[in-house]
């Protein structure tokens, strides 16, 4: 990208509301690692990411957490549900919709895989060991 392009892009994002944006040049030294190291440490569910670059995002996040991009966001989703199944009295597709899920079989088939148990044996497991 040239420069004049990046830069009209950052206005673009900052007059959209964007109130961090992380820039990674094309041979991402120890400085830019360390800055994206902090993006990685400080973005928080719903945060978006934006990148001109697929193929660098998804091999910068390979290299900082051993694991894919999709299997980070999997992960991810299945923290959120976790949460919302020990303290929430939402339904599996109530839950499924707010983790991003499109649909509650989907969510109950990656739920088991990541946790070798459905959802709703987790919840009931956890309730059963609160006071």
């Amino acid at each position: 990208e040239e420069k004049q392009d990046i830069d009209r892009q950052v206005r673009e994002l900052k007059a959209a509301g964007a109130q961090k944006i992380w820039l990674e040049y094309e041979h991402g030294d120890a400085a830019t690692k360390e800055q994206q190291a902090l993006m990685f440490e400080t973005a928080k569910p719903g945060d978006t990411i934006i990148t001109l670059e697929v193929p660098r995002l998804a091999r910068s996040v390979k290299q900082r957490y051993a694991e894919t991009i999709v299997a980070c966001l999997h992960a991810a989703r299945i923290d959120r549900a976790k949460q919302m199944l020990r303290y929430t009295d939402l339904t599996l597709g109530q839950i499924a919709a707010a983790c991003g899920f499109k649909e509650q079989a989907y969510f109950t088939r990656r739920f088991k895989a990541a946790e070798g148990q459905t959802a709703t044996a987790y919840r009931r497991a956890w309730r059963s060991r609160r006071p």
